[in-house]
């Protein structure tokens, strides 16, 4: 991809992106932990917020403003699970 018409800096891009959507549903598993269903719930909203950012640029900002929300919640969720 990088070799062909879309350069090597839109192919970083479309790297950090999936990045990003990949992130977003791991989070998102971990800040559910014990309940599957809004686990798996929460996991399938992320994946489709990043994917509805190629609809609409709004979804940018919703979809930056959850990472802070499910970073801090699944912290605060596998914090039992941890032995510091």
């Amino acid at each position: 991809m990088a070799l062909g018409p879309a350069t090597w800096v839109s192919t970083l891009g479309m790297l950090l992106w999936s990045l990003a959507v990949l992130t977003g549903a791991l989070l998102a598993k971990y800040a559910f932990y014990p309940n599957a269903f809004l686990s798996r719930t929460m996991q399938v909203g992320m994946v489709a917020l990043g994917l509805l950012i190629v609809l609409n640029t709004v979804y940018e900002a919703l979809f930056a403003a959850a990472f802070p929300v499910l970073l801090t919640k699944s912290r605060r969720r596998l914090a039992t699970f941890r032995y510091d």
